[in-house]
C-alpha cells in the first residue's frame, strides 16, 4: 500500500477497528442473550422439578401434621390423667412421666419453600429440623405404664 496516504490508512484501520468493535458488541449481545435463554431454561427446569417435588412432599407433610395432631390429642389424655391424679402422687414416678410427656412441644409449622433458587445458588433445603426434633422427642419419650408399673 505504498500509494495510500497515511491519513487514508489511518481511516481504513479505524474503520476496521469500528467494524470489529461492532462485531464484538454483537457477539457480546448474542452470548448474553444465549446465556440468559439457557439460564431461563435451566431455571424453568428447576422450577418444574420443584413443583413435582412439592406435590410429592404435600402428602408427607400432611401426614406429619396429622400425626402430630394425633400426638397432641393423646398428650391431652395424659394431661387429663395427670390433672386427675391425687396431688401426692404427682411427684411420684408415674406423675413425673406424665409431666414429662405433657411438656413435650409438639408444635410444628410446615414451611417448605418450593420456588426456584436465585442463580447461581442452585440449591434448596427443606426445613425439617424442627419436625425431626419434635418426632425424636415424641419417639424417645418414656411413657408412663400406670400406677405401680413405673
Amino acid at each position: 500500500m505504498a500509494g495510500t496516504s497515511r491519513p487514508q490508512r489511518w481511516s481504513n484501520a479505524a474503520a476496521k477497528a469500528r467494524t470489529a468493535h461492532e462485531t464484538l458488541l454483537g457477539i457480546q449481545d448474542k452470548v448474553n442473550d444465549d446465556l440468559a435463554q439457557a439460564m431461563q431454561t435451566l431455571v424453568d427446569g428447576i422450577q418444574e422439578a420443584l413443583d413435582k417435588a412439592n406435590e410429592e412432599i404435600g402428602d408427607a407433610r400432611q401426614d406429619a401434621v396429622d400425626a402430630l395432631e394425633e400426638l397432641k390429642e393423646i398428650q391431652e389424655e395424659y394431661q387429663d390423667w395427670y390433672d386427675n391424679m391425687p396431688y401426692q402422687l404427682q411427684d411420684g414416678p408415674t406423675g413425673e412421666k406424665l409431666s414429662e410427656v405433657t411438656n413435650i412441644d409438639l408444635d410444628w409449622e410446615p414451611d417448605v419453600d418450593m420456588t426456584a433458587p436465585e442463580v447461581p445458588d442452585l440449591s434448596f433445603e427443606l426445613d425439617l429440623d424442627d419436625l425431626e426434633s419434635v418426632i425424636d422427642e415424641a419417639e424417645n419419650a418414656d411413657l408412663p405404664r400406670g400406677f405401680g408399673k413405673d
